[in-house]
C-alpha cells in the first residue's frame, strides 16, 4: 500500500480521508518529499483538526475578555493568569489548617 499526502480517521465510526494539500490522495509520498509529508501531517495533527473548535474557544473567551486586555501578558504570565501556580505548597493547607499535622498522619 502506498502513502499518499492525506490522512484517514475516524470519526465517530465513519473513516475519513483528509487531503494535506490539494489533491493530496493522488500524490504519492516518496524519498523526496516525505519531509513536506512529515511537516504537513504533523500541522493537520497538532492544528488542523481542532482548528475549529479552537477559533470558537477563541471567539467566546475575547466574549469576555477583550483583546486589549490581555494584550499586555506574555504567554507565561497569561498561563499563570488563567491556570494558576502549578507547584502546591503543602506545607501552607496544613499549617492554616484547623487541624494539627498529627491528624491527618495517625495510623
Amino acid at each position: 500500500m502506498e502513502e499518499t499526502f492525506s490522512v484517514t480517521e475516524d470519526r465517530f465510526g465513519e473513516l475519513i480521508t483528509v487531503d494535506l494539500k490539494p489533491g493530496g490522495s493522488k500524490v504519492p509520498v516518496t524519498e523526496e518529499n516525505k519531509r513536506e509529508y512529515v511537516d504537513l501531517a504533523v500541522h493537520y495533527r497538532i492544528i488542523g483538526r481542532v482548528k475549529e473548535q479552537f477559533d470558537s474557544f477563541i471567539d467566546g473567551f475575547f466574549e469576555v475578555v477583550p483583546k486589549s486586555l490581555i494584550a499586555v501578558f506574555d504567554e507565561k504570565e497569561l498561563e499563570l493568569l488563567i491556570g494558576g501556580m502549578t507547584d502546591i505548597d503543602m506545607y501552607v493547607p496544613l499549617i492554616l489548617s484547623p487541624f494539627s499535622s498529627s491528624d491527618f498522619f495517625q495510623g
